[in-house]
């Protein structure tokens, strides 16, 4: 018996490293494939949902000429207009996920199947991901393009206070400074570890610290905005203020020796010396990267794992391709 299949259901339409079917990622090869007669021929796959400016959401794809194949990309240009930026974050996910497939049949008429509109077993729309790791172009991140990640959940506040970030690709996890104010690098969405432990062996008995957060992706951008910021705060409240600092280290005296007595102390802190900077000997860990004030650095450092400190993280609105994004 010949069965003919002129209204077709999808089977397949999955991106590249996706967990999942129906999800797919913006410059990331989607494999599609729809139930139909063998007679039906001139495939055509697309993505039609209007965005705010009137054109489709993912209105440049290609490929997806077939009933079945993985050539189907959604091209780049269709998150910038000549470079400027078009898409938002609340773009992503399956907002503008409808699919359509357009083909002819063997009585050479023409039928298309739009998959939110058929009462069948494929009523879906796709979420649509950035990939994080490359520009909005494609390219590779630079301070002047910098990586999607950033683009989008700086647009969506998907991290607390990632708003007042900029962005430089020459640090890296990130920094602050007077001048430039709060900026992150590019291995601030990654990992932050290993959590570390180091000894202050100037007291006696020596006291020891925990400090470095183990978090990774937003957990990461958390703890790197929250330790620069309190960089910030040191500099505001103390180093601008004139308290007694004898090695200058950025920490009062009467703060490294009994923390918590001043405002932005904690008692989680260790005790500090007044005239040595390295306490703890973070140099032993990370050279000289902080000479001269590793005791500031250290305090940073076990802010980090403080949870009432860390910036609160917003993970529904995490729309990356990575492989740390349980939606993806």
């Amino acid at each position: 018996m010949n069965l003919t299949v002129y209204e077709p259901w999808i089977n397949q339409f999955q991106g590249l490293t996706a967990n999942a079917n129906w999800r797919v990622a913006v410059g990331r090869p989607i494999t599609y494939s729809a139930c139909a007669s063998t007679s039906c021929t001139n495939f055509e796959w697309s993505m039609p949902d209007n965005a705010p400016d009137g054109e489709d959401a993912w209105r440049s794809l290609s490929g997806g000429n077939a009933r079945s194949g993985s050539d189907l990309l959604i091209n780049y240009s269709s998150l910038h207009n000549d470079g400027e930026l078009r898409t938002r974050n609340d773009w992503f996910g399956d907002v503008y996920g409808r699919v359509k497939v357009r083909f002819r049949s063997c009585d050479n008429m023409t039928y298309q199947f739009i998959s939110d509109e058929f009462d069948s077993r494929s009523t879906r729309r796709a979420e649509v991901f950035f990939d994080p790791d490359v520009n909005v172009q494609g390219g590779v991140p630079s301070t002047a393009n910098p990586p999607a990640w950033f683009i989008f959940w700086k647009d969506g506040n998907v991290v607390e206070d990632i708003n007042i970030c900029g962005y430089d690709h020459s640090r890296d996890y990130g920094a602050w400074n007077a001048i430039e104010g709060m900026r992150l690098g590019p291995l601030a969405p990654t990992w932050c570890g290993p959590t570390r432990s180091s000894t202050n062996f100037w007291q006696f008995p020596s006291v020891t610290v925990n400090h470095t957060s183990n978090g990774n992706h937003l957990d990461c951008v958390s703890a790197v905005i929250a330790h620069e910021l309190h960089h910030r705060d040191i500099f505001n409240e103390w180093r601008s203020s004139g308290f007694g600092d004898e090695d200058e280290d950025g920490i009062p005296d009467l703060e490294e020796q009994a923390p918590g007595s001043m405002a932005l102390g904690q008692i989680n802190f260790g005790i500090s010396e007044t005239t040595i900077t390295d306490s703890y000997n973070l140099s032993l860990i990370f050279d000289d990267n902080y000479l001269g004030y590793e005791d500031e650095e250290i305090r940073c450092r076990q802010l980090e794992l403080i949870e009432t400190e860390l910036k609160q993280i917003f993970p529904e609105l995490d729309w990356s391709a990575d492989s740390q994004n349980p939606k993806w």
